[in-house]
């Protein structure tokens, strides 16, 4: 069963919830941003809210079914690994990028893992930019 936003932050090792609102995801674009070749992770702390994943992929990279397949992946890499290297109260949004398609899943786990602790160490003092 899924917890409401704004409930009570999730424990290590469960699945975080999914990012779904624009407002959710211009939020997260104010926060921290870690680039790979594979892909983007952006970051923001909320407080008091659970961990919240989304995936997003310009038209740049291609038509609709390479876009939908970046989606995937992504979705397939962070589900991976979102257990061991999401933190809790933690908005993420997974920006895919054209490499995405071709590059190999070990090496998009090896980005996403990268990309991980890059925004964990940098969003770990600092606040919500949205709380003023």
């Amino acid at each position: 069963m899924r917890e409401r936003p704004g409930a009570q932050p999730e424990r290590s090792g469960e699945q975080p919830g999914r990012l779904r609102k624009r407002r959710q995801f211009l939020a997260a674009a104010r926060g921290e941003r870690a680039v790979t070749p594979t892909l983007i992770l952006q970051a923001v702390r909320r407080e008091g809210e659970e961990t919240c994943l989304g995936f997003t992929v310009s038209r740049k990279v291609g038509n609709a079914v390479e876009r939908n397949r970046v989606k995937r992946r992504l979705r397939e890499a962070a589900r991976a690994l979102s257990p061991r290297h999401a933190e809790p109260e933690r908005h993420y949004v997974l920006i895919g990028r054209r490499d995405t398609l071709t590059a190999s899943y070990d090496s998009i786990l090896q980005d996403l893992a990268r990309a991980f602790k890059r925004a964990n160490k940098r969003t770990a003092a600092v606040k919500d930019p949205s709380d003023g």
